[in-house]
């Protein structure tokens, strides 16, 4: 996390000093309604809903959108386990797609991995880097396919002077410890899509419809039995201080990595990835990129020596398909009969490694250093220097 302090110990204090736990108000707003309220202007977009987790929120898109059993979606390679989880909670088939050079899933790779199934794509935002919205979106719409941005890592990011997670038809967000805003747990699906949202309210509360608070909601669509992400007023009281800290925080970042970038861009053997938008980055991270991986193995062992952690991104196993593909099993079926009665097709989905290779390389070929809040522009100034003169070594 990083900023934490007696601000936010003071909103939590008022919910339990009132007593007002539940995240439905009679009169009034709630805390969650509140927050809610608060990130849809923040972003820019029409709904907002709190819910347990990024990975929930991704469950509510899903499901909103009707995927289900039988269902192909397209992932990126390098993205947290979660997205591919979420998939397989709503009964679809995680379909992984390879990356591309500035670690955002791999246009010409989606097109690839389009089958009958295929109904949606999801792009992460991985690391605060934006994917290559403009792309997905064209080609999403030239192939009836929604699209669910992954934004967990990258709160407060844009693409093109849009919010990252406004752009698809749902927009999904973590609020988990080590995420830009925090409330050791949480997540946020956002969308401008009245029926949709009805859809997602659903998922989020499956008794939501029986309360009195909810009269007004379901305007377009007819309610049905969803799922139990709601959070109590205790997340979204932390929630409502963090979010008036987003710019600052922002800030601070992309202060500590444009003065990393600008020493380091110096050096003509390396490159530093920056997304499909570098102004909209969110600079939680520096990933600088080498010509070959031992190389960048070599001189991340130097940097390491040097007790400065740049790291390769599959050191971190559940951020990298390869390392959690067996969880799915060498024959993948997720509709056998003999599990589901709802068998749609008995198709062994395969996750072979060598699938993967152009991933592989691109990745093992970058290393990763989280750019570090707490230090100031001097000490980060003298930080870039050392990095330099080390891989310049």
């Amino acid at each position: 996390m990083y900023e934490i302090g007696k601000e936010e110990i003071d909103e939590v204090s008022k919910v339990i000093i009132d007593r007002n736990f539940f995240r439905y108000k009679l009169n009034g707003l709630s805390e969650c309604e509140v927050f809610e309220n608060a990130v849809a202007e923040k972003l820019n977009v029409k709904y907002a809903l709190l819910v347990t987790s990024g990975t929930n929120a991704i469950v509510c898109a899903l499901a909103g959108l009707g995927i289900g059993p039988g269902d192909e979606v397209i992932i990126p390679s390098y993205t947290f386990v979660a997205t591919s989880l979420a998939v397989t909670i709503v009964g679809a088939i995680p379909i992984m797609a390879n990356v591309d050079c500035e670690l955002g899933i791999s246009i010409s790779e989606i097109e690839s991995c389009i089958t009958v199934h295929t109904k949606a794509i999801i792009p992460v935002h991985m690391d605060g880097l934006a994917s290559d919205m403009d792309s997905i979106m064209k080609l999403a719409g030239e192939r009836d396919l929604f699209v669910i941005e992954d934004t967990a890592q990258a709160f407060g990011g844009s693409y093109n002077g849009k919010r990252l997670g406004t752009i698809g038809d749902a927009g999904c967000f973590s609020f988990n410890c080590d995420k830009i805003l925090t409330a050791g747990e949480g997540g946020l699906v956002v969308t401008n899509d009245r029926a949709l949202y009805e859809k997602m309210f659903c998922m989020m509360d499956g008794s939501g419809p029986f309360n009195p608070c909810n009269k007004d909601i379901f305007t377009e669509t007819m309610p049905f039995f969803g799922m139990s992400m709601r959070v109590s007023n205790i997340t979204a009281a932390i929630l409502n201080v963090q979010l008036k800290r987003l710019d600052r925080i922002l800030d601070t970042l992309s202060e500590r990595k444009d003065i990393i970038v600008a020493e380091l861009s110096m050096i003509t053997d390396i490159s530093i990835v920056a997304g499909s938008d570098r102004s909209g980055d969110c600079s939680t991270k520096l990933h600088i990129r080498f010509s070959d991986p031992s190389i960048a193995a070599a001189v991340g062992a130097k940097l390491r020596a040097s007790k400065i952690l740049a790291y390769p991104p599959t050191m971190q196993p559940a951020h990298v398909c390869w390392k959690w593909t067996k969880m799915l099993g060498d024959n993948f079926k997720p509709y056998h009969p003999k599990v589901n009665p709802f068998c749609v097709n008995d198709n062994d989905y395969n996750y072979p490694m060598a699938k993967y290779m152009n991933s592989i390389d691109i990745i093992m070929s970058c290393l990763k250093y989280d750019i570090d809040y707490d230090l100031s522009l001097q000490e980060t100034l003298v930080l870039a220097k050392r990095m330099k003169e080390i891989i310049q070594a």
